[in-house]
């Protein structure tokens, strides 16, 4: 039988003749190039790059080596010191988001609607600026549902485009 190259210089690498190799190869055994052992083809991930299939690292070897690779990414962070803007909705947003993480705003869906009463997890409750995003303004909020917050939204845009009309 004529051996391949591969196959020999696979079975140099281990320390093993070429026919213990071929025998465990035959056998449904892989070699993990992590742990030095050989384990059923069933302990190793498929890969469409290798030859046979399958990559040269056993699963948990696999998963070891990309827990100790993982870098957690590092939370963005806002300056909650800097003086408030007038008009920065993100600011705002945030600045409620930073009251109520610390526990000096509850969280709006464990309040009633302002506007309707409602009470209850089947609508989505959220805080509304609803003096607007002047600085001075940014935490006086007011917690509403969904379908009341839109109202405001709407209301507000009509508002604003009676205003605009009449500045016209």
């Amino acid at each position: 039988m004529k051996v391949r190259g591969g196959v020999k210089i696979a079975a140099d690498k281990i320390g093993i003749s070429v026919e213990e190799y071929l025998q465990n190869v035959n056998s449904g055994l892989k070699w993990c190039s992590t742990c030095k052992t050989f384990l059923s083809r069933d302990f190793f991930f498929d890969s469409t790059t290798r030859r046979d299939g399958k990559l040269t690292q056993c699963k948990e070897c696999a998963r070891v080596r990309r827990r100790n690779n993982y870098k957690q990414n590092p939370p963005k962070k806002m300056n909650c010191n800097s003086p408030p803007r007038d008009g920065d909705k993100i600011q705002a947003r945030y600045s409620v988001r930073h009251q109520i993480r610390n526990g000096k705003l509850p969280h709006a869906q464990t309040l009633p609607c302002t506007d309707c009463g409602h009470i209850g997890h089947d609508l989505l409750h959220e805080y509304d600026h609803y003096l607007g995003y002047a600085g001075i303004n940014h935490l006086n909020v007011q917690c509403v549902c969904n379908p009341c917050h839109r109202k405001r939204e709407q209301q507000r845009r009509k508002q604003q485009q009676i205003g605009n009309a009449y500045q016209s």
